[in-house]
């Protein structure tokens, strides 16, 4: 499956930070250039360029959390799988088939 591939790649880990509590910013995904969405590479180019907020125009002066995406790993790895996989429940159906495995496990 491609999208697992994606994985580490999107969430900009390496085999030598895979114990990072905060990740690398992202660049944005390369299909979102242009649409103003969280992830737009455009907008966070701009937003990491500009040399003041006073550069974006009133649209682009978005709360942060809209335009960049989360250098907190889970964080992240939620959003890419909302965001870009379609599949928007994932991280907690996981969740909780590993609460549910460490529960029987307890027993």
């Amino acid at each position: 499956d491609i999208n697992k591939m994606r994985i580490l790649q999107e969430l900009g880990i390496t085999s030598s930070s895979s114990s990072q509590e905060k990740l690398p910013p992202h660049g944005g995904i390369n299909w979102f250039r242009g649409t103003g969405l969280q992830g737009d590479p455009e907008l966070i180019h701009k937003y990491y360029t500009s040399a003041q907020e006073d550069d974006l125009n009133d649209e682009e002066k978005m709360d942060l959390a809209n335009i960049l995406v989360s250098d907190v790993p889970a964080e992240r790895l939620k959003w890419i799988l909302r965001k870009t996989m379609g599949s928007p429940d994932a991280f907690e159906f996981r969740r909780n088939e590993l609460k549910e495995e460490q529960e029987f496990v307890a027993r």
